[in-house]
């Protein structure tokens, strides 16, 4: 604020001492030319006169001043203050410190000179790059057609191949929109739109597809685009450009390249089909020679006799293997060989591969040494038949090409969850890098010496490796020339048992006596693993030694069995008669089963027995009953089918419903259960088994239902049950284990799934599981008399078969007895699904009858309905069917005489039989009057009322009765 008469300065505010430094007191009563150089401030003072001569109520100005030693740019208001007459009284300066936002507009303005002229270069740069790039298209002639266009569609490049690829002339499109004016583009308008919204969208930056177009020649061409957008140094599209290839021939080539593949994969089949059914027509007169070779060499023969026909029964087997190898081999290439997931004990496929090939090995005097991983489970899911195949495979080549020394097989936890690793080694001839090349292919073996010293298709191998990665696993070989190989794999085998928990004895010690270092290692391992302390001796007399220092010092003593001038049982005896110790304290180890030992063993009184390969979980079993006199149930788990057997009959007067179309399984299942006293009440296909449950919903605890039967399938009925009851517990019945079988029940409602043919143990446990308990439990004892009656048959393994019915003979001649009634069956009238419908109860009935190959077969034809199977099945059938019908038909006792008063009982018992529409109450009166001979009306009477009864008509049945 200055004085109007003299410009000087009579007020100065805060902000105005801060700019210029100089303080009010110092300012007050002064002017211009006190603060700043003459110059300048007599333009501060022209500028002020000015506004007060010129009467100017404000002026706006821009000033600059040196302050401090720096140049401030200030923004300046001056305004007049007038007094009361209108004199000018008062100026009043207002300035504003601009020089920062000055500086930076000035800073912004060079920027924008200097992004100018960047933009102009670029420009130029690209417009030179686009000149060059246009040079190199034409270049190019035909071979290529590049279109450029702006984002509406405008054409604005185009190469001269446009008139090779379309037949239009370049000129003539240019500036014209491409989606009309190219055939290629008419039909994809929407495609192209698409695509170009997508592109000014910054969705999609490069897109290639392959078109098809009808070229003016009349051909069809089929072309390869690829379109990306171009753009300015702003990112905007300023066109979008494609490049064009005619891959006509190229898309032609690859059509018949497809085409060649799948003629050459056509021809793969036909061959692995042919194979296949080669291999099932040469195997049927093999069975033929190994059967009869082995029936020839139980009868008396002289020494060269016995030589020839031993020669012939080991070339049979081996050309049989060979068969078979061919068989898989096959059936993996046309892909028919499926893997079959179920349960299955671990240990138990192993110790049946080990005793298959320790035969072989014991011939050329080779150690079989097993070694499990002490954490491993023993229940898991997979496919048990392919392990135990490809084990056999391993390990039957191990022996093959060791001479001496060992073969062996680790089992343990494998790489990533659900992974198995077994590892198969040998102390054999070993295998060199190139030889290992040639493992694994189909026919091939090391070189050309190996099969003619060794024999063999090199078949296995190829089929271990596929049936490896049919279980999403790996396979390999580590091997050196003279030194071993070691074969290992990994598979995919879910476990199933809960985390193995084993029972730890600390303080234990344990002496281990064996000739061979490995298994001293393997038991010395598992010792450990259970908390107990291992000394090792190689020998019985080391053993002795040893017990001569300190007899007491251990609690338990394992005795190889096969040992060398001292061998196990030797060595036993002298331990308990000379030391006096607990013979509960010494466990007998061999690989020999204890069956095979069993006139040794009663020579020592040995309690506990442990068979190479060792089961871990057995093994810690056995240690509980020795050191903690738990009663763990190795004994009882021997008697598990008489317990069962008796336990069941605590179920009498249970009614249960079995819905089965097959008359056979029918009888077999009535059997099976005829000693519970079961009630059981019958429906022959599932609208049948449906009703029943309607009208008797209360009565039943259970419902066993066939999954494959006519009018209504078992998983409909059981959807329709369903919808009545959600509690019923419902078990399929059937003939296809497959896990999608198992599955597909369980999404149908059923609680539980018993294959056929049925292990009567897990029927039992079905049984005790659903039903409740209606009587206190009997103390039984079953029989164990061996049928010298099954024991002669020579088709079918009538063990197995016997095992499955729990030792049931009766339920077992019912089965062999609906084998025969499928003597007469003709297959070729039979459509697709009828001929199905008979495979699937066949491929039950001989897998429970024990004829397990022919059950195969039943299998194959039920799946492939590759009826040129049938004359293989029905020539092992029938051989089968012989069988049977020479051993139970010469088993029928001399017809009795039927007098009247036994005629008049026995028929008035089979009347009140029928009334009671029971098909179980007619059965023992039926089989009763069979014992007698019958004639005239009453065989006719007779003959009639069984097959109705077969039938469940019993309402005709009795009608019969009335009518005679």
């Amino acid at each position: 604020l200055k004085y109007a008469k003299d410009l000087k300065f009579i007020y100065f505010n805060k902000a105005g001492e801060e700019l210029l430094g100089i303080s009010r007191d110092e300012m007050f009563g002064k002017s211009d030319y006190d603060f700043f150089p003459k110059e300048q401030a007599e333009s501060f003072i022209d500028s002020d006169r000015n506004v007060l001569s010129l009467n100017i109520s404000a002026n706006i100005k821009e000033e600059k001043i040196d302050v401090q030693g720096q140049t401030k740019i200030l923004h300046t208001k001056k305004v007049r203050i007038d007094d009361l007459n209108g004199n000018p009284k008062f100026l009043l300066g207002v300035s504003e410190d601009i020089t920062e936002s000055k500086r930076l507009a000035q800073n912004l303005e060079e920027l924008n000179r200097n992004l100018e002229q960047k933009v102009e270069e670029k420009t130029k740069e690209l417009q030179d790059s686009k000149n060059k790039y246009k040079s190199l298209i034409e270049d190019m002639g035909d071979k290529f057609l590049v279109i450029s266009h702006k984002p509406d569609g405008e054409i604005i490049f185009l190469s001269k191949a446009v008139k090779k690829f379309f037949g239009v002339e370049r000129e003539a499109v240019i500036g014209q929109n491409f989606a009309h004016t190219i055939d290629w583009t008419r039909g994809s308008l929407d495609r192209i739109a698409s695509i170009t919204e997508q592109m000014l969208k910054g969705e999609i930056e490069f897109t290639q597809n392959i078109s098809s177009f009808n070229h003016p020649d009349g051909t069809e061409r089929f072309i390869q685009v690829s379109v990306h957008p171009v753009r300015d140094i702003y990112k905007n599209i300023i066109s979008i450009d494609g490049i064009i290839e005619d891959i006509t021939e190229q898309h032609l080539l690859k059509k018949r390249i497809i085409r060649a593949k799948e003629l050459a994969e056509e021809a793969t089949r036909a061959k692995s089909s042919f194979l296949a059914n080669m291999s099932h027509e040469i195997r049927t007169p093999m069975n033929g020679i190994i059967g009869m070779s082995h029936l020839i060499l139980k009868t008396e023969l002289n020494e060269k006799q016995r030589s020839y026909i031993n020669k012939i029964h080991l070339s049979a087997n081996n050309l049989l293997g060979i068969i078979n190898d061919i068989l898989d081999i096959s059936k993996i290439e046309a892909g028919k060989l499926e893997i079959d997931k179920s349960n299955f004990d671990l240990f138990s496929v192993i110790e049946s591969v080990i005793n298959l090939i320790e035969l072989k090995a014991e011939d050329k005097y080779l150690n079989v040494v097993v070694d499990y991983d002490p954490d491993l489970g023993k229940i898991y899911y997979g496919d048990s038949l392919r392990v135990n195949q490809i084990l056999t495979n391993l390990l039957g080549n191990a022996v093959k090409f060791t001479d001496s020394g060992e073969i062996g097989l680790l089992v343990k936890k494998g790489d990533g969850r659900d992974k198995l690793r077994f590892e198969v080694y040998d102390t054999g001839i070993g295998i060199t890098k190139e030889q290992m090349d040639r493992l694994f292919k189909s026919f091939s073996q090391a070189d050309s010496s190996t099969t003619k010293k060794f024999g063999g298709t090199g078949l296995g191998l190829a089929i271990s490796r596929q049936l490896v990665e049919m279980m999403n696993g790996k396979i390999w070989v580590e091997s050196e020339v003279g030194k071993g190989s070691n074969f290992i794999f990994e598979i995919e085998l879910e476990k199933r048992d809960i985390e193995t928990k084993y029972t730890i004895f600390n303080n234990k010690r344990v002496l281990i006596v064996d000739d061979h270092q490995s298994w001293l290692d393997v038991l010395s391992h598992l010792v450990d693993r259970f908390g107990m302390t291992a000394d090792v001796v190689h020998s019985g007399k080391e053993a002795i030694e040893i017990l001569e220092r300190d007899s007491d010092k251990f609690d338990l003593i394992l005795v190889d069995w096969n040992m060398p001038e001292m061998d196990g049982i030797e060595t036993c005896k002298y331990i308990e008669e000379r030391f006096k110790i607990d013979s509960k304290k010494i466990v007998l180890v061999s690989a020999y089963e204890r069956d095979s030992l069993e006139e040794a063993v009663k020579e020592v009184n040995i309690d506990h027995y442990l068979h190479k390969p060792i089961n871990p979980s057995y093994f810690n079993d056995i240690l509980s009953e020795i050191f903690l006199g738990k009663s763990i149930g190795i004994k009882a788990k021997q008697d598990l089918s008489i317990n069962l057997e008796n336990r069941i009959k605590s179920l009498k007067g249970s009614n249960i419903l079995l819905a089965e179309d097959n008359k056979i399984n029918q009888e077999v299942f009535c059997d099976l259960l005829e000693s519970s006293q079961i009630n059981i009440d019958i429906a022959s296909n599932g609208l049948e088994a449906v009703k029943m449950f309607k009208e008797n919903r209360e009565k039943y605890e259970l419902i066993f239902m066939d999954i494959q039967m006519p009018v209504l399938d078992g998983y409909e009925a059981t959807k329709e049950i369903r919808d009545i009851d959600s509690d019923m517990p419902i078990i399929a019945l059937s003939a296809n284990a497959m896990s999608t079988d198992v599955e597909r029940s369980k999404e149908s409602g059923m609680n539980d799934h018993l294959n056929k043919p049925i292990d009567v143990e897990k029927l039992y446990k079905t049984l005790l599981k659903y039903c409740t308990k209606k009587v206190e439990l009997e103390t039984v004892e079953r029989s164990k008399k061996p049928s010298t009656l099954l024991s002669t048959f020579t088709t079918l393994d009538t063990e197995y078969g016997l095992s499955l019915m729990m030792g049931n003979e009766k339920a077992y001649i019912s089965i062999l007895k609906g084998l025969v009634s499928y003597k007469e069956q003709s297959y070729s009238d039979l459509n697709d699904e009828e001929l199905k419908r008979t495979m699937h109860s066949l491929k039950g009935l001989t897998a429970s009858a024990g004829a397990k190959e022919l059950s195969l077969i039943a299998k194959e034809i039920e799946q492939t309905l590759d009826r040129e199977l049938i004359p293989s099945f029905i020539e092992s059938f029938s051989k089968v069917v012989e069988e049977i019908e020479a051993n139970l038909v010469n088993e029928k006792q001399e017809l009795l005489e039927l007098s009247p008063e036994k005629r008049e009982k026995l028929f008035h018992q089979l009347k009140e039989a029928v009334e009671s529409k029971r098909a179980k109450s007619c059965k023992p009166i039926l089989e009763e009057i069979e014992r007698y001979r019958l004639e005239g009306v009453d065989k006719k009477l007779f003959e009639e009322v069984k097959i109705l009864i077969s039938r469940f008509k019993f309402k005709d049945a009795l009608r019969l009765f009335v009518e005679n």
